[in-house]
């Protein structure tokens, strides 16, 4: 079986607080990274910005997208606050760091043309 799957999930902070310092973005691609790897999920790239985090990751196609995105914001979230950052405990109340929702564009693809055959 042949495939490229690279779908590029943003998440977005819980009311959109600007928490993403270097520290907890350190946290977040650790965090990331830990994860992949047993859910067969590949992280390819990571950046944040502010108030959200872009991931371009790969997958096979036996693996339902929601499930490694809902994985990778349980376990981030988990692990951001309970290392308590300052930054993050003076901005967010509560247990949740991300918004529940979150984006999913997929990268990449097919050629839409057929390519011409050289005679």
């Amino acid at each position: 079986m042949v495939y490229k799957l690279h779908p590029h999930p943003i998440f977005v902070t819980k009311y959109q607080k600007k928490v993403m310092t270097d520290r907890v973005a350190d946290e977040l691609r650790s965090a990331f990274e830990e994860v992949c790897g047993p859910h067969d999920v590949t992280l390819d790239a990571f950046e944040t910005n502010h108030d959200h985090a872009h991931l371009l990751v790969s997958y096979p196609p036996k693996v339902a997208l929601s499930t490694p995105a809902m994985t990778l914001k349980a376990a981030s979230s988990i692990r951001v606050l309970a290392r308590h950052p300052p930054e993050v405990r003076n901005a967010l109340c509560g247990d949740h760091f991300w918004s529940p929702s979150y984006c999913v564009l997929s990268c990449g693809g097919a050629p839409q043309a057929r390519p011409k055959s050289k005679a």
